[in-house]
């Protein structure tokens, strides 16, 4: 009788403590702790274009344009702020925007040089008043932009030389002889709005160009200012 009742007490004991590891298992794979965040979501902006230079020996622009981009972006905030903060509420986050910009330059012509990219900003940001209570969604960032011209009009730009300079001829810049693309500097700061799940962006942001539009042609830089909204969806945690 109690070899019976032992037995029961161990069967008993040994279930109890099969249950639990069964429980401890499932908060494994069910309870994470997550510090990342991935969002995704829409990026649009208007943008402010300059040359950096003129063509040899006439002015050919003159002021700066105004353009548009739109398109997509991405970014994975790394880390808590605090110990008792969310997730992806770090110091730091990186991400990439796939978008269409669209550059004006002001010309002395009858028309404006009009180029259109398929921009790709990689940028680094970070966040240097992350788990405070003021401004910590105050960011800095930076990375290359990989720029490919996919549109450009006119096909050329007439400059009459005979104003301001008298007895001289026209001449036409061909825009079929420019680059396909640049690899700029992007940088600038912005802030984000943080919702539950959800990041609204604002960024100002400077692009300095490294290569020439056409070295023959016109053998200039563009540079770019940009401000732009960001509607961030919290896409994953890990």
């Amino acid at each position: 009788m109690k070899k019976n009742l032992l037995l029961a007490i161990a069967v008993l004991c040994g279930l109890s403590g099969l249950a639990q590891s069964g429980e401890d298992i499932n908060k494994l794979f069910t309870e994470k702790d997550f510090n990342h965040v991935l969002y995704v979501g829409p990026v649009v902006g208007a943008n402010m274009t300059m040359s950096s230079g003129q063509p040899a020996k006439y002015d050919l622009f003159e002021g700066t344009g105004i353009g548009f981009s739109g398109g997509v972006a991405a970014k994975v905030r790394f880390g808590r702020g605090t110990e008792n903060s969310l997730e992806g509420t770090g110091k730091l986050a990186a991400g990439f925007e796939v978008k269409y910009t669209v550059n004006n330059v002001k010309t002395r012509t009858d028309d404006n040089l009009k180029l259109g990219y398929l921009d790709i900003p990689v940028l680094v940001q970070f966040y240097p008043l992350a788990g405070t209570t003021t401004a910590n969604g105050l960011f800095i960032e930076a990375g290359p932009d990989f720029a490919v011209l996919m549109s450009k009009s006119p096909k050329t730009l007439h400059l009459d030389l005979n104003e301001p300079y008298p007895g001289l001829q026209a001449i036409e810049y061909a825009t079929g002889d420019l680059k396909g693309g640049d690899i700029r500097v992007a940088m600038g700061l912005g802030y984000n709005y943080s919702m539950p799940k959800v990041d609204l962006g604002i960024h100002a942001r400077y692009y300095l160009g490294t290569g020439e539009l056409s070295k023959k042609v016109l053998p200039t830089k563009l540079n770019t200012l940009e401000l732009s909204l960001s509607l961030m969806f919290q896409t994953a945690k890990f």
